[in-house]
């Protein structure tokens, strides 16, 4: 896989189904805490939980947080590391201002967004957000990103900011992928990197399905746990290379019609089946990667608005969570809330998240510039 073709073209379709998916994520927070406290919005949650019967009516992973864990995987991917430029260096100084500096204010206004909410609306605010006493103690715990490898470390940092989880998720996920790419640039094998991966992936699965009894493991497991996502994320990275796009493409029926079988299943009330579960989210991650990978193209489309807010797609998901309980706690109905705060997220994403991440590849480039000088006591023309 590291030796795949490097893509450097923004494809606005990626971008758009960036849009689609904050989107989604956002609606899908806004809409039953919309009804729960103001009412009039029954149409909004009968569709939504008809989407939720469909995708996660067993507690897994939210497809559409699942599908930017795709997309991330073949972005990232798309133009990262490889054997002709392992420059991993550079990698990591761009994807950690990408990140990590928008996971920190997010994280800090969650924290205080809550802190104010519970002052003065403790009881909505505990039986809509789950959320107690947001601790300073818990803010920097969440600020390590351990909570992606430990439960209970997932538990007490949720507060303030619960959807963040996934970002912790995904910033070890760049550290897989780089740790990846050194064992497979040292040792040439990786395939056997991967399978590693895969029997990591196996071997964690059963860990969880055993200990599912303990409180909160299994939601740990879809939604904050990297070895949890491990597999999606790979898949999306995957879908670069020629191979598995085209072995998926000539099983592309089959896998729908499984697919819609485990679903049933599921329905018919096998919903104690832990590996039917994770199976149907690997068949979604396979068809999503296919369509990812059909869609990324360069060319004019009349959605580039959308495509814009994809790119701050980001930072909308980072910070709707403790908005939603914000706005709709101080009055606003849930059209003037969702305006509000996708707003917010394109001024933030303008203000704070590309000037950070403009300035981080200006670092890289310079990182890479001085890797590219002579040793100290080297002449010029050696």
């Amino acid at each position: 896989m590291f030796d795949d073709p490097i893509i450097r073209t923004r494809s606005i379709s990626v971008d758009i189904l960036r849009a689609i998916l904050a989107i989604w994520v956002l609606f899908a927070h806004l809409i039953p805490q919309a009804n729960a406290l103001i009412g009039g919005y029954l149409r909004l949650d009968r569709a939504r939980v008809f989407l939720v019967e469909i995708f996660n009516s067993n507690g897994e992973t939210h497809p559409a947080v699942l599908g930017f864990i795709v997309l991330s995987g073949y972005c990232i991917h798309r133009n990262g590391l490889r054997f002709s430029n392992p420059d991993v260096k550079s990698y990591a100084i761009r994807r950690l201002f990408r990140i990590y500096p928008t996971y920190i204010v997010a994280s800090l206004i969650g924290w205080m967004i809550y802190r104010i909410s519970l002052a003065e609306h403790r009881a909505q605010v505990v039986r809509l957000m789950a959320i107690d006493e947001p601790s300073l103690k818990c803010l920097l715990l969440k600020l390590t990103c351990l909570s992606a490898w430990f439960q209970r470390a997932w538990f007490i940092t949720r507060q303030g900011n619960d959807p963040l989880m996934t970002v912790a998720v995904e910033i070890w996920l760049y550290i897989i992928y780089a740790v990846v790419f050194i064992l497979s640039l040292h040792t040439g094998r990786s395939r056997t990197a991967l399978a590693a991966l895969g029997a990591i992936w196996v071997v964690a699965s059963l860990y969880v399905y055993k200990f599912l009894g303990m409180p909160f493991m299994g939601q740990w497991w879809e939604e904050g746990s990297v070895l949890g996502f491990l597999p999606y994320w790979w898949i999306g990275a995957l879908c670069i290379n020629e191979g598995l796009a085209s072995f998926i493409s000539r099983w592309f029926i089959p896998l729908i019609l499984l697919w819609i079988v485990l679903t049933c299943l599921l329905a018919f009330g096998y919903s104690s089946w832990f590996f039917i579960i994770q199976a149907r989210k690997i068949i979604f991650a396979l068809v999503l990667g296919l369509f990812i990978r059909h869609i990324d193209r360069p060319g004019a489309t009349p959605l580039v608005g959308l495509g814009f807010l994809g790119t701050a797609g980001y930072s909308i998901y980072a910070l709707h969570f403790p908005l939603i309980g914000a706005f709709l706690l101080s009055g606003l109905s849930l059209w003037p809330t969702a305006v509000l705060i996708i707003g917010i997220g394109i001024v933030f994403f303008i203000c704070v998240e590309r000037p950070l991440t403009r300035f981080g590849r200006r670092i890289a480039e310079g990182a890479k510039s001085v890797s590219r000088l002579p040793a100290e006591g080297a002449s010029l023309s050696s």
